[in-house]
């Protein structure tokens, strides 16, 4: 996910979902499925943490005549280094979205007000270096999950 404000493109730290009950991805897709946010996976994003590149931020968005303001969210797989778009959103990531803001230090207004006013460039935003988690369940689950 990041944050944009039509010129400059700021990532959020990264997030991570964990949908099968054990490691390697070889065990069933249980009911609640955890989706943590780590300073380890932030490690290949921190190069490009304050992008400024007014002439190749968001290209598709340019050529067809939108200035964007706001929220992206690339979903992605990655694999063996690879990364595949799987979709591509215009809003926070869901529920991405708590462990991500949870570790957020600056004040999310700020934020806002900056991305708002295209000023985005000018202000630092900060994160808790601490791990964040999620654990959820789908709300079609959820008369499972209450009869357990």
């Amino acid at each position: 996910m990041v944050f944009t404000d039509g010129r400059t493109i700021v990532p959020m730290v990264s997030s991570q979902d964990h949908k099968r009950i054990f490691d390697g991805d070889k065990g069933p897709i249980p009911v609640a499925w955890c989706i943590q946010s780590c300073t380890g996976r932030d490690r290949g994003t921190r190069k490009s943490r304050h992008r400024k590149d007014h002439e190749t931020d968001h290209p598709a968005l340019r050529s067809e005549g939108i200035h964007y303001k706001g929220i992206l969210y690339a979903g992605l797989m990655i694999d063996k280094g690879i990364p595949s778009v799987l979709e591509f959103n215009c809003r926070l990531g869901d529920p991405e979205t708590q462990p991500v803001l949870s570790r957020l230090k600056t004040d999310l207004m700020d934020i806002a007000m900056a991305v708002t006013d295209e000023r985005l460039s000018e202000i630092n935003i900060e994160w808790n270096n601490d791990p964040a988690v999620c654990v959820y369940c789908h709300h079609q689950d959820i008369g499972h999950v209450q009869k357990r």
